[in-house]
């Protein structure tokens, strides 16, 4: 079984990796002086202060990277901290995060030599503006990425930009373009030999498959997929393509199995605290549930999704979760409550030019006001759904809408 190591932890290997015996050495006793100096001082100021004294974190990231960032050559620093970038996503720390991509990226645009590591760490940088739906520095960080990509050419490099520029437009609900930027890195991909990619794109192809309503499709290239994350051990794209067959088996309404493979998800990603994909498998067994009608469990797993997703800043997962606390809630006839968490969902995803997710909410609305024999403005809030889905060519919800809009006539 393989033991599943902290955060401070993953930073000391990360150290033994990229430092000398002379320069980890210097950061041991560093630190060792840092932490000694800081618990007498807590210990003083417990006494003379009710207030408590802000002590500086057990693994002292900031001072790490300022030593490495003095003591390393620049490549090894920016892959370093890098490296340190994706354990904070990774464990949810994305303030962190941040930090170390833009250090990384600002040390390594200096050179030619390092402008691949410059265009990786404005690649990372992105995912997380594209997961917190902050689009126009995601954009711009992709556009950068590319410009350091092409001097000297860097295939791998403009895959990942492909590769995230597709995330991008698939999460705004853009599935043409979505589908061309995937189609690009798959190519690129191949190109390179770069096996694990190959598979992350198969399964953003796959997500894109399933918001068109091709769910078999989608659960095909999700089962391609799969094994090649299983063959390398790669425990961070794990979680995700469970969670993402689970969505689709959700669509086929399979819901036995989408809890399975949802359970699947959650058990990889509990072990590595990888916080942004529990979040997410915890929104899609609260759906499931919410199907099933079981309010308890439903609102259960939402409010523990909620408080990682705010932790997250993730609108869009937030947005969901008030999608499905409105669909509980109208389920058990409390038709006001749910009306409030269905606008509080649509006015998210209109903030974060969400059309995908918007036309979901209207359409639960729109379910909403029919519960309520109110036949115009369930007929105008379905219209309003429909134009959304036929805006990303999600094709399955689309004519979903248009059965129950010609049902009220």
């Amino acid at each position: 079984m393989t033991v599943i190591k902290s955060f401070s932890e993953n930073v000391g290997s990360l150290l033994q990796r990229f430092c000398s015996e002379a320069l980890l050495s210097e950061v041991k006793s560093d630190l060792a002086k840092m932490g000694s100096f800081e618990k007498k001082a807590s210990a003083k100021a417990s006494k003379a202060d009710s207030v408590p004294l802000n002590i500086i974190d057990a693994s002292h990231v900031e001072n790490i990277i300022t030593k490495c960032g003095l003591a390393l050559p620049v490549r090894d620093y920016a892959d370093l901290v890098i490296e340190i970038g994706s354990l904070g996503v990774q464990y949810g720390e994305f303030p962190l995060a941040l930090q170390c991509y833009a250090n990384a990226a600002a040390a390594a645009k200096e050179s030619p030599k390092t402008l691949d590591l410059a265009c990786r760490a404005l690649v990372k940088r992105s995912e997380i503006h594209i997961r917190q739906a902050q689009w126009k520095p995601a954009l711009q960080d992709l556009r950068l990425a590319r410009t350091y990509a092409s001097k000297p050419k860097n295939n791998h490099g403009i895959a990942d930009v492909e590769a995230n520029s597709g995330v991008l437009y698939a999460t705004q609900g853009n599935l043409k373009k979505a589908e061309e930027h995937f189609k690009k890195a798959l190519a690129l991909y191949e190109k390179v030999g770069e096996a694990d990619m190959l598979s992350t794109t198969l399964m953003n192809l796959g997500i894109v498959s399933n918001i068109k309503g091709q769910y078999n499709e989608a659960v095909s290239f999700f089962k391609r997929a799969l094994p090649q994350f299983e063959k390398s051990g790669d425990m961070a794209r794990l979680p995700e393509v469970h969670h993402n067959l689970g969505m689709a088996l959700f669509s086929k309404q399979d819901y036995e199995a989408a809890i399975t493979q949802f359970d699947e998800s959650l058990t990889y990603s509990t072990r590595l605290s990888f916080e942004p994909m529990i979040a997410i498998s915890l929104l899609g067994k609260a759906s499931v549930y919410a199907k099933y009608g079981d309010s308890v469990l439903s609102i259960a797993y939402t409010n523990n999704a909620l408080n990682i997703c705010r932790k997250l800043n993730d609108h869009l997962s937030i947005a969901d979760a008030y999608k499905i606390k409105g669909i509980v809630q109208r389920d058990m006839k409390n038709l006001d409550m749910a009306e409030l968490y269905f606008q509080t969902s649509i006015r998210l995803n209109k903030e974060h030019n969400n059309k995908l997710n918007l036309g979901e909410s209207l359409y639960e609305l729109g379910m909403l006001y029919k519960a309520r024999n109110d036949t115009s403005k369930s007929a105008d809030t379905l219209k309003r759904s429909i134009a959304c889905f036929r805006s990303v060519g999600a094709e399955q919800t689309l004519q979903l809408a248009q059965a129950e809009l010609s049902r009220l006539n």
